[in-house]
């Protein structure tokens, strides 16, 4: 399959003549849950997060300068990584798409 900016233009293609036929099929739920560690010593908050490829954790540990240990990206880092890389992947996937 053809791809620009790591963009699998087939696949865009494809979702964009489905969803134009059913607009319901862009709609996407998204669970997240999470737990608090309160005996723990490094991960102070974990997440199962579950994705079309499979399963992971996501763990936090606020600041030092917060009350946490600092060993792990904390909540903000979580984030802005999210926040870049949605738009990121936007940005990429509508310039790929504009050139179809």
């Amino acid at each position: 399959m053809n791809r620009l900016n790591n963009v699998d233009l087939g696949t865009i293609q494809s979702f964009g003549e489905e969803i134009k036929k059913n607009p319901a099929k862009a709609r996407r739920d998204q669970v997240l849950e999470g737990e608090w560690i309160i005996n723990g010593k490094q991960v102070q908050f974990h997440s199962p997060i579950q994705f079309q490829g499979g399963k992971t954790t996501f763990e936090a540990d606020i600041p030092a300068f917060m009350g946490g240990g600092g060993s792990l990206p904390g909540p903000m880092h979580h984030c802005l990584f999210g926040l870049a890389s949605c738009h990121t992947g936007v940005f990429a996937t509508m310039a790929a798409w504009w050139s179809i």
